[in-house]
């Protein structure tokens, strides 16, 4: 999400940061428009439609988070703050050594769900690929990607 530009930003935030966020948003956003241009085009065949839907609400759910997490940005960084605030430290060695016995598990099972995301992504990501090489394999004579937009 930071590399995308949605992620919780830093307080001192400058234009090209600010101005890379709005870009990937629009991106995302302009695909959304395009999608509903190529539904209206294709209204009369049923099967069009449909396959056309099932992008457009995908990217919908997509878009629909991405703007409620901007819109409540402020609000993270204060729940952010306040978790890190004096009410959430240790007050004695008995917390303290639970706080670093529960982090030790948290840092473990932090390592194993980045492993689980890298595969996640290599995956989704080698689908995508699939996906665009397929028109160069499958049905030689009419090369077509195999979502229409």
């Amino acid at each position: 999400m930071k590399y995308l530009g949605v992620w919780v930003p830093p307080e001192n935030e400058n234009f090209a940061r600010k101005f890379y966020k709005v870009f990937m948003m629009t991106l995302q956003h302009l695909f959304l428009f395009f999608q509903i241009i190529y539904i209206v085009e294709v209204w009369g065949d049923l099967e069009a439609v449909s396959q056309a839907s099932y992008l457009l609400f995908t990217q919908a759910c997509l878009c629909f988070k991405i703007t409620v997490f901007q819109i409540n940005m402020n609000k993270l960084k204060e729940l952010l703050k306040q978790m890190n605030g004096y009410v959430f430290q240790p007050k004695n060695i008995n917390q303290e050594n639970i706080y670093i016995f529960i982090l030790s598990i948290i840092k473990v099972q932090a390592t194993r769900i980045k492993r689980l995301l890298f595969a996640f992504m290599i995956s989704s990501q080698l689908t995508c690929g699939m996906w665009a090489l397929k028109p160069l394999f499958d049905d030689v004579g009419s090369r077509k990607f195999p979502f229409d937009m």
